[in-house]
């Protein structure tokens, strides 16, 4: 797992999952300008393996549906029989063009159009970070929750 921003979050953060450096800088720049703090990660497995590691869970987790090691739809399979994680939202993101038919059978809160409408993204953020943070926690082993 390589993180691309690899400082540890300091409070809430967005998970930012997309193998393409470019998207990450791009949110990682636009959401900051918005005061939120992210990690970005090139893989969905180095994804997971951040997030089975990773003391503090992030409020949300912006998702490429389409990577290269395990597809969009396999990581919120593996993240829903997670009981620790299934209760992190996820946005997907999907450059496709038939959001009907990739939503069907997911368990996510939204989907995002590539190319980005940057007022619906910081939307999507306000609205599931500040949801997420309202019913933060601990995880079981003690560590926090954002």
């Amino acid at each position: 797992m390589t993180a691309l921003n690899p400082h540890p979050p300091t409070g809430p953060y967005i998970l930012i999952i997309d193998d393409e450096t470019d998207i990450v800088d791009m949110l990682t720049e636009l959401l900051g300008a918005e005061g939120w703090q992210t990690i970005g990660v090139k893989s969905a497995m180095g994804g997971w393996t951040f997030l089975k590691n990773v003391r503090l869970l992030p409020s949300l987790i912006l998702l490429d549906l389409m990577l290269p090691d395990m597809d969009g739809k396999e990581f919120i399979i593996y993240q829903h029989a997670d009981d620790e994680l299934e209760r992190i939202p996820v946005v997907i993101m999907s450059a496709a063009a038939n959001q009907r038919q990739l939503r069907s059978g997911l368990e996510i809160v939204a989907f995002l159009p590539k190319p980005f409408d940057i007022p619906h993204l910081f939307e999507l953020c306000a609205t599931y970070c500040r949801r997420t943070l309202s019913t933060s926690g601990s995880r079981s082993d003690g560590t926090a929750v954002a």
